[in-house]
């Protein structure tokens, strides 16, 4: 971990990129560039957005997402062409990426809470749709220790699980995180090879009494024949298609329809694991 902080006294988990993308959130995220979304099922007062979720909602951060309409090709892109680019919107979005924030969880039930990355624009009226895929890090806060995984969209809308499956946070975060009060809540995701993907789980446990108090829960990697996926042929891939490129929206999403999620000390910034 980097001896680097952000605005908010967050360390720096991985080296920053050469003038690489870096947004940290304002007291003012309306009218941030940087972040997208925020519509009714939102309210902010005092530095701190606040979700009232309504069933599946979201909100998206990332260098162009306050302009994106659509992937190249839509819900039809053809993923061996995202390969080849390394990118589905734009060559400048944000591939390798730190994205994290202090969240606090209120009556939202067993519906999960997600972090995920690299992703395009959902089409419900469009199945399969390609430019949907992302990589995700799901935590459950209804359980005590709190469970996490790691999930993959294939497209929308197919998830699949990756093959370590669902996992506790025993020994990092011994509570139910749904109205025990603020947590750190992290995701990392970069490119550690032409075909391979590295994401990375982080939880700070008592970020009111020790901002700096950061654990990583989990390293995963995706590769060629992990057999993490099953339909992503549908998009022209593989079977388990590794997702090597940049997308334009990075979500923080549950599909509650109850309680309440505040968010702040928000920030997403691109990084350059070689640097290390």
């Amino acid at each position: 971990m980097s001896s680097e902080v952000d605005k908010f006294g967050i360390p720096f988990f991985h080296k920053t990129k050469a003038n690489g993308y870096f947004y940290e959130m304002s007291d003012d995220p309306r009218n941030d560039a940087g972040i997208d979304h925020l519509d009714e099922a939102f309210t902010i007062a005092n530095g701190i957005i606040t979700m009232h979720p309504n069933g599946p909602t979201s909100f998206a951060v990332g260098k162009n997402t306050r302009d994106f309409k659509d992937a190249i090709d839509g819900c039809n892109m053809k993923f061996p062409d995202a390969v080849q680019r390394g990118y589905i919107y734009k060559p400048d979005d944000v591939r390798d990426l730190e994205y994290k924030c202090l969240m606090k969880v209120n009556g939202i039930g067993d519906n999960g809470i997600s972090i995920s990355g690299c992703t395009g624009h959902h089409d419900s009226n469009h199945k399969p749709c390609c430019q949907g895929f992302a990589y995700m890090f799901n935590i459950q806060p209804s359980t005590n220790p709190m469970s996490y995984r790691f999930r993959k969209e294939n497209w929308h809308v197919k998830y699949d699980n990756s093959p370590e499956g669902w996992m506790d946070a025993n020994g990092i975060i011994d509570f139910k995180i749904d109205g025990h009060g603020w947590i750190g809540f992290g995701f990392c995701r970069y490119n550690t090879g032409p075909m391979e993907v590295t994401l990375e789980g982080w939880i700070n446990p008592n970020p009111e009494q020790d901002i700096k108090n950061w654990k990583m829960l989990k390293k995963i990697k995706d590769f060629p024949g992990n057999g993490w996926g099953e339909e992503c042929d549908k998009c022209g891939g593989a079977k388990d298609q590794v997702g090597t490129w940049s997308g334009p929206q990075n979500r923080l999403k549950t599909n509650s329809e109850d309680g309440t999620i505040d968010f702040k000390c928000l920030s997403l910034r691109e990084i350059d694991p070689t640097l290390d």
